[in-house]
């Protein structure tokens, strides 16, 4: 069987990329994910799906719901915790949606 890729041949087409210093539009982590919450073509697609078979629960989130939940978030964060940007937080959380929420709303 052969491989999916040529590891040899992909490894040096990165360093290429690399070479030639790739400019992204968003300054930020926040401004990507602003840009994409926002972007009118994904806005109702499914950003995020959490399934939990021992519960039997299963959460579906479209780009605007998730970014409506992070905003929450990291405004509660900003206004109520005090986290301010360059602060540290601490997280001891299961695989589980709010977890991705609660991540996303600490970078925003």
């Amino acid at each position: 069987m052969s491989p999916l890729i040529d590891l040899p041949e992909h490894i040096m087409r990165v360093r290429k990329v690399d070479a030639q210093r790739l400019t992204l539009p968003w300054n930020s982590f926040a401004d990507f994910f602003k840009a994409r919450i926002y972007d009118r073509a994904l806005m109702d697609r499914t950003f995020l799906t959490y399934c939990d078979d021992d519960k039997a629960a299963r959460s579906t989130y479209s780009y605007a719901e998730f970014g409506a939940v992070v905003q929450l978030v990291a405004t509660f964060l900003h206004d109520h915790a005090g986290v301010r940007r360059g602060d540290r937080l601490a997280t001891i959380l299961f695989n589980h949606d709010v977890t991705v929420v609660l991540y996303f709303a600490a970078r925003s």
